[in-house]
């Protein structure tokens, strides 16, 4: 159709009205559908890994205790995809407790809600914040290990244990702990912590 408007010099709205009915080839599909994809593609890559104006992110820089907490929960519970942060949890508490910290780290609110076998699943959707999470995710281990007070490292393993723990009484009333995770490197990671 630009190619027809180009040519005759007549407006869009009468050559649409003129070729509606004409149909286009599987070959001119493929090309309009590639020309699109090509400027979507170009208006979208300066932006990437970049919030809307209004909705940027500065995390902090150095480690602190509520910043191990957040990391850890999105660590142990969550997901960080490239369009945001994800956590699950049963426990109400814990997602109030994870939505005050990065209400007040980040000045993020979050999108709550129920499913049905009653696990409340809480969204994070800011790229920068997503961006930012899967970083420290990478560092905390290797701060962790060298750098972090033993108030740090408990604070971490308290998390996990909330989050994926289970406290249990054996036959000679000793108390037990116990953690699960899917992730062998998780749990190799968690036991070589010098606590």
């Amino acid at each position: 159709m630009t190619s027809i408007v180009k040519e005759t010099k007549i407006p869009k709205s009468t050559v649409f009205g003129n070729i509606k009915d004409i149909r286009l080839t599987d070959d001119q599909k493929s090309e309009m559908l590639n020309r699109r994809n090509a400027i979507l593609k170009m208006k979208a890559n300066p932006r990437k890994g970049v919030s809307l104006p209004g909705r940027r992110i500065d995390g902090p820089i150095s480690w602190d205790i509520v910043l191990i907490q957040i990391v850890a929960h999105f660590m142990v519970d969550g997901h960080v995809r490239e369009c945001g942060c994800t956590y699950y949890n049963r426990s109400r508490n814990q997602v109030g407790n994870l939505k005050k910290a990065v209400k007040k780290m980040f000045g993020i609110k979050p999108i709550l809600r129920l499913r049905p076998d009653g696990v409340m699943v809480m969204a994070f959707h800011n790229v920068e914040f997503a961006q930012y999470i899967k970083e420290k995710i990478k560092q905390v281990f290797s701060y962790l290990k060298t750098k972090a007070s033993k108030e740090e490292k408990r604070t971490f393993l308290k998390v996990f244990f909330d989050d994926e723990g289970s406290v249990y009484f054996n036959s000679h009333d000793t108390r037990r702990v116990r953690g699960y995770q899917k992730s062998p490197q998780l749990l190799e990671e968690i036991t070589c912590l010098n606590y």
